[in-house]
């Protein structure tokens, strides 16, 4: 296990996120209806929204074959969605895979659709199961090298999903699949009951403190 690839993921997932509840707008999402597949994501557009994050994943980390897999999700409320509750997601790897996918359950009759925010390369695709329209899928996700210190890492966008759901449900189970290897990971999915907003307001600071490093850091 590379300790310093493990503190990185660490460190660079959650600042993602962070930038994305804090510096950009999903404004532009295309609808997944059940049985979609192959829709393409877009990038967003517009401005700053107001957002307030219900829960946290945190970081997780799965490692298999010599590769490290990290993944954060954040349920939220947002302006740019006041129907419903928003999640977002973020994903990055030690490696540099050629095919990187997820799949998230937990949508089953609610409305979703789609974006990619703090866009890095093209947003790949999405796709939707048939019936209740339960699990979203992503394939064809990019990565771009992110560097903090002497530790380079493959990160993902981060994308965001809309619902029309009036709360979340945790855990669920996350696939990532990297170059044929799976890795699993406690998700979050929609709820028609009201989620209660996570106790975790220090927490939530750092990302803050995170997201505006990180971004400033690509901008130098």
């Amino acid at each position: 296990m590379n300790l310093g690839k493990l503190n990185l993921g660490k460190r660079i997932a959650p600042g993602l996120l962070a930038v994305s509840a804090c510096a950009v707008a999903w404004s532009n999402p295309t609808m997944i209806a059940p049985g979609d597949t192959g829709v393409p994501v877009p990038t967003f557009s517009g401005s700053p929204p107001t957002v307030t994050v219900l829960f946290d994943t945190k970081v997780q980390t799965d490692m298999m074959g010599g590769v490290t897999v990290n993944f954060d999700e954040m349920a939220l409320t947002t302006s740019l969605d006041p129907s419903g509750v928003s999640f977002g997601f973020v994903i990055s790897a030690s490696n540099t895979p050629t095919s990187f996918g997820v799949t998230l359950p937990g949508f089953g009759g609610f409305m979703t659709a789609v974006e990619t925010c703090v866009p890095f390369v093209t947003g790949g695709t999405a796709s939707r199961s048939t019936g209740t329209g339960d699990v979203l899928s992503f394939a064809g996700l990019g990565t771009t090298p992110v560097t903090v210190g002497p530790i380079t890492v493959n990160a993902s966008n981060i994308y965001g999903i809309f619902t029309d759901a009036a709360g979340f449900m945790h855990p669920t189970t996350v696939t990532v699949i990297d170059d044929g290897t799976t890795f699993s990971f406690n998700g979050i999915g929609a709820s028609s009951s009201t989620g209660v907003p996570e106790p975790a307001t220090l927490s939530l600071l750092a990302l803050g403190l995170l997201g505006i490093g990180f971004s400033r850091g690509r901008r130098a």
